[in-house]
């Protein structure tokens, strides 16, 4: 009693149903995990989805579970499937071919969503293009991105294939530069003036030990000599950034003034 034997017993139209189930069963199981991605902590701590990919994602699923079930059903009711995916093929082919900037922008959209070069939320500027901003949304066509003057910046998510993008986001230290010039009066001056800055830097619990750190002497003027100042901080939070940088001036502010004479 082979399946051949046993496909006899249901019509087209039980066949339909079926399929109609198992598809209605297939969507709700994706429209489940995507849930559990969205919405349970721990498995957000523990996966590196973010909801966007997962979204992206979701979308795709449900576009090839609605096609393969859609052209199953053509089968099923007796319409060949070659010459469904014929036309199909050539109706696609001619809105590519006419509509370029839209599909440039979708797989640039889907390109966002596999590499992940910023993600919701990541604060992004771009050197070549007028684009700096928190992002928002990740869609298909384009990435909608809020300016630091809370406006809303629209860029087709092809350009980003093309352009060049800093994430500041994932930046792993915040830098301090500070620039000063003592006059050649001073001259005598500097080397006790860059061994304070630099034992300033050292006591300083903000600043990251680990990384370069220093005062020093690296240009000469017509009207002084220039000494630099640098160094990283321990967090990446802009509001702690500003706090400790304040205080690296502050302190470098006191140490001129007490060996100003």
């Amino acid at each position: 009693f082979g399946w051949r034997d046993w496909s006899h017993h249901f019509s087209k139209w039980q066949y339909l149903i079926l399929l109609i189930s198992i598809s209605w069963v297939l969507l709700n199981v994706k429209e489940a995990i995507e849930h559990v991605i969205r919405e349970n902590q721990y498995f957000r701590q523990k996966s590196s989805l973010e909801k966007a990919t997962a979204d992206a994602v979701g979308r795709l699923a449900s576009v090839a579970i609605l096609a393969i079930s859609g052209l199953m059903g053509l089968q099923i009711v007796g319409i060949p499937i070659e010459s469904v995916l014929a036309i199909t093929a050539v109706g696609a082919a001619g809105i590519a071919w006419a509509s370029t900037d839209v599909v440039k922008n979708f797989f640039g959209g889907l390109m966002i969503h596999l590499t992940r070069p910023f993600a919701i939320g990541d604060w992004i500027n771009s050197p070549e293009k007028e684009i700096e901003g928190m992002v928002e949304e990740i869609g298909w066509y384009q990435t909608r991105i809020r300016t630091f003057d809370k406006q809303p910046l629209y860029a087709p998510n092809g350009l980003f294939s093309s352009i060049v993008i800093r994430n500041p986001s994932r930046m792993s230290h915040r830098k301090i530069v500070a620039d000063i010039k003592l006059g050649y009066e001073e001259l005598h001056q500097i080397p006790t003036i860059v061994e304070e800055i630099n034992r300033l830097l050292l006591e300083i619990p903000g600043i990251d030990q680990t990384q370069p750190a220093g005062a020093h002497c690296n240009a000469l003027h017509a009207d002084g000599i220039g000494i630099n100042v640098d160094c990283f901080t321990n967090t990446m939070v802009w509001m702690e950034w500003r706090a400790i940088e304040q205080e690296v001036l502050l302190g470098i502010a006191k140490i001129l003034r007490k060996n100003k004479h």
